[in-house]
């Protein structure tokens, strides 16, 4: 049994994982409808043509019989163009592996010191950020692009390092970046199965940001505990977060996550519980 609890093997499970297996037995059961309507047909002209009615009457049943067949075969053709606008327009299950540097899957953290009422990274190694996707569904995910957030953080600017990497600023101010974007195209689209690696993030000089009190839309208007956080009236304010989309011409994949900042080994910003390592 697999994740879903459905057979890993037989027909089944190769159908679930054999796209081209999928496309096969369609166009199979097409032809063979396809077949057996034209084969009806001849054999129900033959005999009606063998009957003893008028000639009008077996030529005006004759033309009925070929204009329920042909209704058939349009109603057939209807549905091979609606799969492959499935097929066209499915929506992809990706997950998503982030890792700041050496820090754990999904548990992104940073060393860092209390300068002029913020905390600020000293190790650069650490805001090296790697992302990982990979496709979990039987949709691909055409010609992604991605958008990179900091909420409650800013970095930068190094713009340079970040053109050089593919990445493009999309926001940002005077003292710091925000939002970077990535235009990933043909070379980071991901079929069922696979895994795309983004080129590396570098978030240097991340920072928090002073009276940053909670995250914009989506992440405030979704359930806090998504990410392993339990945010209640009485808990601390809201910490500050890295928000990734990935928007491809039929989905937009939003996932976003706590980011700890450590200061002489303990923690601020505490998680209650640990995210998977695929999410």
């Amino acid at each position: 049994m697999d994740a879903d609890g459905l057979l890993k093997f037989g027909i089944i499970g190769r159908m679930r994982r054999d796209a081209g297996l999928r496309r096969k037995i369609v166009l199979s059961a097409v032809l063979l409808l396809v077949a057996a309507a034209v084969a009806a047909t001849v054999v129900a002209g033959i005999l009606l043509w063998g009957s003893s009615a008028s000639l009008s009457d077996r030529t005006a049943e004759i033309s009925d019989i070929f204009a329920a067949t042909t209704l058939l075969l349009t109603v057939i053709a209807a549905v091979v163009a609606y799969l492959a606008y499935a097929v066209s327009t499915g929506i992809p299950d990706l997950k998503l592996r982030v890792c700041f540097g050496p820090s754990l899957p999904n548990q992104p953290e940073v060393t860092a010191e209390s300068k002029n009422g913020r905390l600020e990274a000293v190790d650069s190694e650490q805001t090296a950020v790697t992302i990982r996707i990979r496709n979990s569904g039987v949709f691909p995910a055409k010609e992604p692009a991605f958008i990179v957030q900091v909420q409650g953080m800013e970095f930068g600017p190094e713009v340079p390092d970040l053109n050089a990497a593919g990445w493009t600023v999309n926001e940002g101010s005077e003292t710091g970046i925000t939002a970077v974007q990535m235009d990933g195209g043909p070379a980071y689209s991901t079929p069922q199965g696979m895994v795309r690696d983004l080129p590396v993030l570098s978030l240097g000089g991340l920072r928090t940001v002073p009276g940053w009190t909670e995250p914009s839309w989506p992440v405030r208007n979704r359930e806090f505990r998504w990410f392993g956080w339990f945010r209640k009236k009485t808990q601390s304010p809201w910490p500050p977060l890295i928000v990734i989309s990935v928007v491809t011409d039929a989905s937009r994949r939003v996932a976003w996550m706590p980011v700890d900042f450590k200061v002489k080994e303990n923690s601020q910003f505490t998680r209650e519980k640990k995210l998977p390592e695929w999410f």
